[in-house]
């Protein structure tokens, strides 16, 4: 095993099928990638933290690691949290070194993806239908305007792909608006069906 390993940084979630969802696909990158030690970490709400994570790499002879945060954009977590948190490990665990990737983003991968969720949720309308129907983003939002406005360029790039007939976003925070209420009463307004 060589000294390098790869940290899969996930946020944590509430629900325990989200969390088991991310170890999965920690665990299938460790099988396909058996030259690294691959371990999978959370920030809050779920277990295991980065801390612990890191230190069982460490504790296998893991000198250096790539942290990959699987957050689709940019935030305060991103930003703040988890480069400090990082420093403070490598602080921690004598001769670390932990460098921090970037967010996913808007890539076309993930426009494909959503629009195949949204295929898969209303699987009768046909290119006509899709005409009529009004498509709603619902993006959680967060204090970093870059971050909404990631999730509006999104939404946008899924709207041209996708073929509906209008689009727009809602916000479920309290950071940021349009607020999603606010968004389907203005929808319910709209001529399409």
């Amino acid at each position: 095993m060589s000294n390098k390993g790869w940290l899969i940084c996930g946020h944590g979630s509430r629900l325990e099928a989200g969390a088991q969802a991310f170890l999965r696909f920690a665990d299938d990158l460790k099988k396909r990638n058996p030259q690294v030690a691959v371990e999978a970490g959370f920030l809050e709400l779920s277990e295991p933290t980065y801390e612990e994570a890191i230190g069982k790499m460490y504790d296998n002879g893991v000198r250096e690691i790539f942290a990959q945060p699987i957050l689709l954009f940019t935030g305060v977590h991103l930003r703040h949290d988890m480069p400090a948190m990082m420093h403070e490990f490598e602080e921690k665990f004598s001769g670390l070194k932990i460098r921090l990737g970037s967010f996913i983003g808007a890539t076309e991968e993930i426009v494909d993806l959503a629009i195949k969720r949204i295929e898969a949720a209303c699987p009768d309308l046909d290119e006509a239908a899709k005409k009529e129907t009004a498509l709603l983003s619902i993006p959680v939002g967060a204090s970093v305007p870059e971050a909404n406005g990631d999730a509006a360029k999104l939404s946008r790039l899924i709207l041209e792909k996708s073929g509906f007939g209008f689009g727009a976003y809602g916000f479920v925070s309290r950071m940021t608006s349009p607020s999603v209420p606010e968004m389907l009463s203005l929808m319910g307004k709209l001529p399409h069906k």
